[in-house]
């Protein structure tokens, strides 16, 4: 086996005209169900004819196994690196951050893929139909342009439509290099009904698979506890027939550029950013632990001229060695001082059956004959129990020891670098730190619950014995004031921050009647425990009617530690929510402010995401 060195400054193709780059990442997309990987059903006819063109490379494994984590390590080719999209972004028009990720930074050496190539003269383009990738984010600052595509799972699928304006792009931008990247959701569930359906399911049997297509989008869980094998292979069909529909969608924009004269000149990438459990390990997510069958993804390379026809790589590969493949076969250059984790797969492509020693993915290490996952101590034999159902780790104790020492000697640069790349200052665009993620006090004058249902539906549902309740979950999580449970004593909030002078407002959302008068709302804050309770300066609206921020004016920020004091005015009976607490620094708290969606834009969002599962 060989492990290549970090690619740096190319120059095998540095005199020809760069390819175009068209990057195509099918989300929760595992190998093993491609036809040309050799599933037994015919999954993929378009992609496997498209494949003869170039490199299949038959072993590659993605970083983690979802979308917000693996994503800024393939575009940044990194083991390590902060977010560069946030969850929540997409609702208030403003980025989201945590306590530990706002003072992450990007280290020194890092550059994320469009940026690069568009330092090498490229024109780079998003196209996509996921609403966690909205223009606050890094990752879609890094492109030139952005584009949505809205998900429409009744009548025409995003896919369709998503290549209809990657030609139309394609053809307004072929004058200079272009890299399309499109990130595509069909594969993803909830697997709506297609046409394609009836390949993979005898059409007697359709109302089988509907009741399976509404089990899954209606589980309780994401256990297969309750699932018989039958309705598990009805599932599996479900995602099969969407892998095809998808690939019909990749053959037509594949025949449209050959059909330009543009096959010659560009480099295709298919992929996926993680797999997806289909009752493997009990289970029907994906996330998680490192599986195979979450972290097996397809990676497929097509370049006439740059990259041989028919070439199928055996050895282990990893996605973060896609970017500094890019560099090598179209001849790029590193801006001085950036460097990548990865390595090229261009001697793959030349020496098919080498490959990586290990490749490592979601805290474990994967070598061509074991598996050891790091945080569950277990140790698996890949070749003889590829299903990874026996875990050796106790009958082998000295093989799981030695590959846990080897990924920590690995690792250990690599998350040396990240931690050390530490933001020391306020950050210079405006966020926002959901309530849920402070820490409160005294803890006897308030009560927890852990509802993701929206706030006015959580208010009616639970029962608390205090009028301070805070909602730890993801989505809807927050701070209640309910003035009818008694009443609302001090309360001290605390999180750790970059030090800095920010401008602060709180976003409450009015569970009752709220006039616009600061002195109305009945809600007081200080910032100095020798100070008094003060009401809100002014009151400004945000996205729907039942929101407000309170705007608490200009706070200082030192130690790191950013904390306040609320309390509520004797007499209120008015029940808020408070959402989160905006932070904008001296940098900017006098910009314009970014814009959040409107009503219509926002429901459009939320439906997207609860249609992928999400919400």
């Amino acid at each position: 086996m060989v492990l290549l060195p970090t690619v740096s400054v190319p120059g095998e193709f540095a005199a020809k005209p760069h390819p175009n780059i068209v990057f195509i990442l099918l989300d929760a997309a595992r190998a093993d169900h491609f036809s040309c990987y050799g599933y037994g059903k015919e999954t993929t006819p378009c992609i496997d004819g498209i494949s003869r063109h170039g490199a299949v490379f038959l072993n590659n494994f993605t970083p983690a196994t979802e979308t917000f984590n693996s994503m800024p390590l393939i575009f940044s080719s990194r083991y390590y690196s902060k977010e560069i999209f946030q969850k929540d972004t997409w609702r208030w028009g403003l980025r989201r951050e945590s306590s530990p990720s706002i003072f992450n930074n990007f280290d020194s050496e890092q550059i994320l893929l469009p940026e690069l190539l568009s330092r090498n003269g490229y024109r780079t383009v998003i196209i996509h139909d996921h609403w966690w990738f909205v223009p606050q984010t890094d990752m879609v600052k890094s492109f030139d342009e952005y584009l949505k595509v809205k998900t429409d799972l009744k009548h025409r699928p995003a896919d369709e439509a998503m290549i209809d304006q990657a030609l139309a792009w394609m053809k307004k931008n072929r004058g200079k290099p272009f890299f399309i990247y499109l990130h595509i959701m069909s594969p993803h569930q909830p697997y709506p009904p297609k046409a394609a359906d009836q390949l993979f399911v005898p059409e007697e049997e359709s109302d089988a698979l509907d009741k399976v297509r509404r089990k899954f989008r209606t589980k309780p869980n994401e256990s297969t506890r309750d699932w018989s094998p039958e309705q598990l292979a009805y599932l599996t069909a479900l995602y099969d027939s969407n892998l095809w529909h998808s690939d019909t969608q990749i053959g037509r924009l594949y025949s449209a550029f050959k059909k330009n004269g543009l096959v010659d000149d560009t480099l295709f990438i298919i992929t996926s950013d993680h797999g997806e459990n289909l009752g493997d390990h009990g289970a029907l997510n994906h996330g998680g632990p490192p599986w195979d069958s979450t972290t097996r993804v397809p990676l497929i390379m097509t370049c006439p001229g740059r990259i041989p026809a028919s070439v199928r790589v055996k050895g282990l590969t990893e996605s973060i060695d896609i970017m500094p493949t890019i560099i090598e076969l179209c001849g790029l250059k590193l801006p001085e001082g950036k460097a990548t984790d990865g390595v090229s797969l261009k001697k793959f492509i030349n020496h098919p059956t080498l490959g990586k020693e290990a490749v490592y993915t979601g805290a474990s290490i994967r070598t061509p004959r074991y598996k050891y996952m790091i945080r569950r101590n277990a140790l698996f034999n890949v070749l003889s129990d590829p299903g990874e159902i026996i875990d050796l780790a106790a009958a082998s104790p000295d093989i799981a020891e030695e590959l846990a020492g080897k990924y920590r000697r690995f690792m250990k640069p690599f998350k040396e670098r990240y931690e050390a790349a530490r933001r020391a200052g306020a950050p210079d665009y405006p966020f926002f730190l959901p309530l849920r993620e402070f820490s409160i006090s005294p803890r006897a004058v308030f009560d927890i619950c852990a509802v993701e249902k929206p706030p006015i539906v959580v208010m009616k549902e639970i029962k608390p014995d205090k009028a301070w309740v805070i909602n730890k979950t993801m989505h809807n999580g927050g701070l209640f004031c309910l003035p009818e449970q008694g009443v609302p004593l001090p309360l001290a909030l605390s999180i750790r921050m970059p030090d800095g002078t920010y401008r602060v407002s709180v976003l409450m959302e009015n569970l009752g009647q709220v006039s616009g008068n600061p002195g109305d709302v009945g809600l007081e804050s200080r910032f100095d425990p020798a100070g008094r309770f003060l009401a809100p300066k002014t009151i400004k609206n945000a996205p729907g009617a039942r929101y407000r921020y309170l705007d608490w004016g200009k706070v200082t920020v030192k130690k790191e530690l950013f904390s306040v004091e609320l309390s509520v005015r004797s007499g209120t009976r008015t029940p808020f929510f408070l959402h989160h607490i905006r932070f904008e620094s001296g940098n900017n708290a006098d910009e314009e402010k970014p814009s959040a969606p409107d009503k219509n834009e926002l429901n459009d969002r939320r439906e997207g995401l609860r249609s992928l599962g999400y919400l």
